[in-house]
């Protein structure tokens, strides 16, 4: 016997070629199962090439029959699913390359609508979701792909779960209708297929290392293991020997149609606006409708399809089914349970949920750039003659942010209005009766933060427009007109909490816009 290579010389495939593996193996059970993709009406000509690209097998069966002969032999076996473990194999790699296809063309379709207004908060809400459920950071350049591909999978569970209807209701022959599961438990399968490749490239390939292990995490793997380790243990073999049961279908459509309802409803609702009532009562009643939807399949019918089959593995005695069916069974009814759960609790949320408690309107929010960029005064070229009058305008109540301002004044400003205060005490008297103004009790000590407020608050709140503005310039209090005279001599007069209180007026739509944008972000973390 040859010794082995030292270790230094030792042969091992280079990590950029590891993707590069499932597309080999895919191209070679493909260029092995060719013949099996041409039909009965093949040319003579072209039957006579076939033996040369087939295996012994193939070629032991074309020796005992004619090339048209084994071509609708292996056709009709594909086509009806044959419970026999090559046909199982060779219809899992070629469902492989549909799904493959299909996924791509579903993901053009998707990335069409871009260009939509609700499309950035359909991915936004993808990524708090991916967060909340499994605690992955997706980048916002992933999004647009799992929110497509979310999409994708939607349509494979649906197309599965309505496979098992007919031999759920027998509404076809059992023959029938068992090939019918055979076929949608195999599209199962080879999603799963694809999907553990793709996760495996993404964690150690691309982009691989510490980023992969943040994309792809252990808890999400954890997750995807109970999921797929029914199908992926189960299927074939009772596709061989039980798939003729009714209960195995209805176990394979309760999951599949519960998977596709929640995929589908969960991408709409992402695109909905919760502030706009029509879309509002839509969202309230597909969170019921998922509640019914999962609670009756996962929780119900699952319980009931799998005790039956249980009960069929044991009066067999088939000790191996009853082996793999055990974590197989607690691993889903794990992820059943969560996902009952989480719809419950989202139906609970969502009933409750009330535009009028959250803000103002939809339609009233804007971005804070958008709002930045159409509240910011356009610069206009200086005009050479004389400037024009400057039209008086009523005074506006203060908002929040300019109480604010006054509040959080420093001490030296408090402490020049209080002396600005004592020279103006006469003024202020004189009108208190008009603009309700309630001048300070004594004079003989600092005015407190509050006090002042309170004193503002009170001038914008109880003086009419007019009566308030006039009564404010004669008690010392600075107005819109009196913010330019004022700027032109800042070095000598001390700003006060008078004149933050006038400017604060022109910053209240900025506060309106910082708060618009708040709310816009909390209401878009809201998702089903």
């Amino acid at each position: 016997a040859s010794s082995p290579l030292p270790r230094h010389r030792r042969s091992y495939l280079p990590p950029t070629l590891l993707p590069a593996l499932p597309v080999v193996v895919a191209m070679a059970a493909l260029i092995r199962l060719a013949p099996l993709l041409a039909l009965a009406k093949v040319t003579p000509q072209r039957a006579e090439l076939l033996p040369a690209t087939c295996n012994s097998s193939f070629v032991a069966l074309a020796e005992r029959g004619s090339k048209i002969d084994v071509i609708a032999d292996w056709s009709t076996r594909l086509l009806f699913a044959e419970n026999s473990l090559n046909v199982q194999l060779a219809l899992t790699v070629l469902l492989v390359l549909v799904w493959k296809v299909t996924f791509k063309v579903v993901h053009q379709l998707v990335f069409r609508f871009e260009q939509r207004p609700w499309y950035a908060k359909a991915l936004l809400r993808t990524v708090e979701g991916a967060k909340k459920s499994c605690g992955i950071d997706i980048a916002p350049e992933d999004a647009s792909r799992i929110y497509a591909n979310n999409w994708a999978i939607s349509l494979q569970h649906t197309v599965s779960s309505f496979l098992c209807i007919p031999a759920m209701f027998s509404l076809v022959s059992p023959e029938f209708g068992s090939a019918l599961t055979r076929h949608a438990t195999l599209s199962e399968v080879a999603w799963e297929v694809m999907d553990i490749f793709e996760m495996w490239h993404r964690r150690y390939v691309s982009p691989g290392g510490a980023l992969g292990r943040k994309v792809v995490p252990g808890s999400l793997i954890f997750v995807m293991a109970c999921h797929h380790f029914m199908a992926t243990t189960m299927v074939m073999p009772v596709n061989c020997y039980y798939s003729d049961i009714k209960s195995y279908a209805a176990l394979v459509f309760s999951l599949q149609f519960a998977a596709a309802a929640s995929l589908t409803t969960s991408s709409y609702v992402y695109s909905l606006d919760l502030m706009v009532p029509s879309e509002l009562r839509q969202m309230q009643g597909l969170a019921v409708y998922q509640v019914c939807v999962t609670a009756s399949l996962r929780g119900v019918l699952f319980i009931v399809s799998v005790f039956d089959l249980v009960c069929t593995f044991r009066s067999d005695q088939a000790l191996v089914f009853l082996v793999l069916s055990v974590p197989a069974v607690l691993g889903m009814s794990y992820l059943n349970w969560i996902f009952i759960y989480d719809a419950w609790c989202r139906m609970r949320k969502f009933a409750r949920w009330s535009p009028e408690k959250q803000g103002p309107p939809a339609e009233r929010r804007e971005p804070t750039g958008a709002s930045t960029a159409s509240t910011a005064p356009e610069k206009q070229p200086l005009a050479k003659g004389p400037a024009p009058p400057v039209l008086p305008r009523a005074a506006r109540r203060m908002s929040a942010g300019s109480i604010a301002a006054v509040e959080f004044a420093t001490e030296r400003h408090a402490l020049c209005c209080w002396r600005r205060r004592r020279a103006s005490l006469a003024l202020a008297r004189e009108g208190e009766a008009l603009a309700g103004y309630a001048p300070l009790p004594s004079m003989g000590r600092r005015p407190s933060v509050s006090s002042r407020r309170s004193s503002v608050c009170s001038l914008e709140s109880s003086a009419p427009p007019s009566e308030g503005r006039a009564a404010a310039t004669r008690a010392g209090e600075f107005t819109e007109e009196s913010v330019g005279k004022a700027s032109s001599d800042e070095a000598s007069s001390p700003l006060t909490p008078d004149t933050i209180s006038t400017t604060g007026l022109a910053t209240s739509d900025d506060a309106e816009s910082e708060a618009s944008s708040d709310f816009g972000a909390s209401s878009c973390s809201e998702e089903l």
